[in-house]
């Protein structure tokens, strides 16, 4: 008899501590504002949790640390940009606790994108290059949204935290003591691999309904996220790792085509860009696509520059690794220790997306060397490899040269094309050197082929005059 009372005892106990955690974990789950002008489409709340939004932010920017240090990043700014421009349109429309969403973009060819808690989102360049418009990109990057503001990565976490430590998890939450701390040491020090783990059906779909309604709500066609899978499904019999966790999107497209009544839609819903197809064009590697320097302005074709003057003006890099000089009637276009732009007036201009176009003139900046890169002659491949991908109309002109540049070991590589900016063929020397601080330096000297005899003498003169400081 005893024994039955105090079962019961401990099973009211139990249910207590159980309702407990769940209201304190409710408590920890931060705003549940809806998509702002969607209240009229399903909306849903963040579920159980254990973490703090807080804590969203710091366990997404530590594992996003470990990401970018394992994954390779596409070291291409504007495309970086451009979808981190998509991207801000978008998460200004999330619904829950307004996270500080950032945007990347990896280099890898596989169709995938996938968001970290706190709003650290990132995207392949091969789901890029499969979307065939903007608005199919903005549906994948709506719904990899829509996993950080439901917190559903910290939700999984929370779950599977609980299944493994029991009521012990619950103990050290309600009463604030040094298991706590373990616990919350223990999950923010967790490894990526616990914010890969698969979503439940629901919270896709979950997912799918919500970046539906922050693309309506941001003015883009919400269709672009359905008409994406349908894009996918044409890749194949293999599903793209996008379609792996959700082995049924036919049934994906249905319900959001149902979902298209309840939403309220801008006058004119965006389905595509011209600057999407521009940026499709350069991850793909496509003529008058990845062209970091002279991309084809809204401008009038460029006239030529006024002749080099044949007096030179000194400048040093911002933080004293490097100093040259430059013919004294050209502009500072760019300042800084990764790059500087020195060009004729003429000779510069930017694009609608900012890019500094360049027809004469030099390029001259450090970057960060590889830890596997530290060989001169590997690193300056690594350097004009990287040149030539981003512009796909240059080519190398001839075999690299071993010279000395400002007392150091360089290599001397010429480069050359036809420039997508005046039509003419183009002829650049990329010139490289280990720095005593270990970064790679680089030299690039822009000018037209039958430019090249007037703007040679110019070159050799920089080139005699760089100096590098300890």
């Amino acid at each position: 008899m005893t024994q039955t009372v105090n079962r019961k005892r401990c099973e009211v106990s139990l249910a207590l501590l159980i309702l407990s955690l769940l209201l304190a974990a409710c408590s920890r789950s931060g705003s549940n504002a809806p998509v702002r002008g969607q209240e009229q489409a399903p909306q849903f709340k963040a579920g159980f949790n254990l973490l703090s939004p807080q804590q969203d932010i710091e366990i997404g920017r530590q594992n996003a640390m470990q990401i970018e240090r394992e994954m390779r990043m596409l070291p291409d700014p504007t495309v970086q940009q451009y979808v981190n421009n998509v991207g801000k349109k978008l998460a200004a429309q999330a619904p829950g606790e307004k996270f500080p969403y950032q945007f990347k973009v990896v280099d890898v060819k596989e169709i995938n994108a996938f968001a970290l808690p706190g709003g650290f989102l990132y995207v392949h360049t091969g789901a890029i290059a499969a979307a065939k418009n903007e608005s199919e990109l903005a549906g994948v990057m709506a719904h990899e949204i829509s996993h950080a503001a439901l917190r559903h990565g910290t939700n999984q976490m929370s779950k599977q935290m609980v299944a493994e430590k029991g009521l012990g998890v619950a103990s050290a939450i309600l009463n604030g003591g040094h298991d706590g701390a373990s616990l919350g040491d223990s999950i923010l020090g967790a490894g990526a691999n616990l914010l890969f783990l698969r979503f439940s059906r629901t919270a896709e779909k979950q997912a799918d309904i919500t970046g539906a309604e922050i693309m309506a709500s941001a003015g883009y066609d919400p269709q672009g996220l359905g008409n994406f899978f349908k894009t996918l499904l044409a890749e194949g019999a293999r599903p793209p790792q996008i379609l792996s966790d959700h082995p049924d999107p036919g049934n994906r497209i249905q319900y959001l085509n149902e979902l298209l009544p309840l939403l309220k839609l801008a006058a004119n819903p965006i389905v595509d860009t011209p600057e999407f197809q521009q940026i499709k064009a350069r991850v793909r590697g496509l003529p008058g696509g990845r062209d970091l320097r002279r991309q084809a302005t809204q401008q009038k074709p460029m006239a030529r520059p006024p002749a080099p003057a044949p007096q030179q003006q000194a400048m040093r890099a911002p933080d004293g690794s490097y100093g040259l000089s430059v013919p004294n009637n050209w502009q500072m276009i760019n300042a800084s220790d990764n790059l500087t732009i020195f060009a004729p007036q003429g000779a510069a201009g930017k694009t609608d997306t900012s890019n500094v176009v360049v027809t004469h003139g030099i390029f001259v900046g450090t970057q960060d060397l590889p830890a596997n890169l530290q060989n001169l002659e590997q690193a300056s491949k690594a350097f004009v490899e990287l040149q030539l991908r981003d512009n796909p109309e240059m080519r190398v002109l001839d075999n690299m040269k071993p010279t000395n540049l400002g007392g150091l070991p360089a290599m001397y590589i010429p480069i050359g094309g036809e420039s997508p900016v005046t039509g003419r063929e183009e002829r650049d020397i990329i010139c490289t050197a280990i720095l005593p601080n270990g970064k790679l330096f680089y030299l690039v000297l822009i000018s037209p082929r039958d430019e090249a005899e007037a703007y040679n003498p110019a070159f050799q003169q920089t080139l005699a005059s760089v100096q590098f400081g300890r």
